[in-house]
């Protein structure tokens, strides 16, 4: 059962503002939202040469078809600019017809969450630019259309389940878009042989069920593209992020048995692995999964400050993370979790040795546990 998010007031307008990022130079995209009360508002984010504009919309004139909005399901659907409802000359039509396929430029996406529903409108162009691609022409197919717009759709729906956190992941997500618009499939070669290349990665993937409780699968025509990697640090990469995004994709998802396909595999030239970083395996939060992250960002930034003998207070922890975070978000966090935490720390005593040592905050929610296990 996929469970319904409740929005973080700011979540919507990250992902308004993260389009761009997503899909580059995208001309317009515009936000609509209805709330179970009757509320109802918009955004919309243009343009104008190499910056975007951000302009609030005023949804009086269509405000209760907005809100019959919020009676219908989530998912997405490819629509022309005649059947937008702040458009003029708008139609009830929303089917796709087979001799204008090509007019369906705009992915309207439908997100529910607690308290209403926001729907994104998407305008891409029909040179397939906004995808990476610059010199393929022609409009989409619509297999295609409807395989992209599942990926976009549940990434959208990651994004709100994570309450927006979900940054390190945009390039992944635009790499595999670019590759399933390009088509770019197998190599020329088989490097791998097959049967080692299947036992590899039956191990690989039987230990990422062990952390994530997901059975990952590869699909034959993956794995034959696999085979086609330079060597094994790129294979090995391609597989890392393939998994990755394949869990990431899922995460909302009942079923615990994922494929990963073809098009999930994005293998790099030679030439560029020798600068990758390891890929950090994405893992469906818990409260427990959520602790563990929190713990280890903060001893590997606690690490670095101690390496190169710098003070490990929460603002310097903070910085040196991948994803920058502030001394109050680090506080919040730990108040957040501090059961869990707490329990980390009693059932690992081997682990986090630094923070448990020089961090102050996570010092100080040791110490006064200590002082209440004493009282009572």
């Amino acid at each position: 059962m996929i469970q319904t998010p409740i929005i973080p007031s700011n979540t919507r307008d990250k992902l308004l503002r993260s389009w761009p990022d997503i899909f580059p130079g995208i001309d317009r995209v515009v936000v609509l939202y209805a709330s179970k009360g009757g509320e109802t508002g918009g955004e919309e984010l243009i343009r104008h040469g190499q910056k975007y504009v951000s302009t609030e919309l005023i949804t009086d004139a269509f405000d209760k078809r907005l809100l019959k909005l919020t009676s219908e399901q989530a998912g997405y659907v490819w629509l022309t600019r005649e059947q937008l409802p702040f458009e003029s000359g708008t139609t009830k039509q929303r089917q796709l017809e087979i001799f204008s396929e090509h007019k369906h430029v705009v992915m309207q996406l439908r997100i529910k969450h607690t308290t209403g529903m926001d729907c994104f409108y998407l305008f891409f162009r029909e040179d397939q630019s906004n995808f990476g691609v610059t010199r393929l022409q022609g409009p989409l197919s619509t297999a295609r259309k409807a395989l992209l717009g599942s990926l976009i759709y549940r990434f959208t729906r990651l994004f709100y389940n994570s309450n927006g956190e979900l940054r390190m992941y945009i390039q992944q997500f635009t790499d595999v878009t670019k590759k399933l618009i390009t088509n770019k499939s197998k190599q020329t070669c088989k490097v791998i042989p097959s049967l080692w290349l299947k036992q590899w990665t039956d191990d690989y993937l039987n230990e990422l069920y062990e952390q994530t409780g997901i059975s990952l699968q590869l699909t034959k025509e993956a794995l034959d593209h696999l085979a086609g990697a330079e060597d094994y640090n790129i294979a090995k990469k391609g597989l890392e992020q393939a998994a990755q995004f394949a869990i990431m994709m899922c995460a909302n998802d009942e079923s615990k048995e994922v494929y990963i396909e073809e098009s999930y595999l994005v293998l790099e030239r030679k030439q560029d692995v020798a600068s990758s970083v390891n890929t950090h395996i994405y893992i469906p939060e818990s409260r427990k999964d959520k602790a563990i992250e929190i713990l280890n960002r903060l001893e590997r930034s606690a690490s670095i400050l101690l390496d190169n003998g710098e003070d490990i207070t929460s603002s310097a922890v903070g910085s040196k993370m991948e994803n920058p975070i502030s001394a109050p978000a680090i506080s919040d966090a730990l108040k957040k979790h501090r059961r869990e935490i707490l329990l980390l720390l009693k059932e690992n005593p081997t682990k986090w040795t630094i923070i448990r040592q020089h961090f102050k905050p996570l010092i100080n929610i040791i110490d006064k546990e200590t002082e209440l296990q004493q009282i009572s």
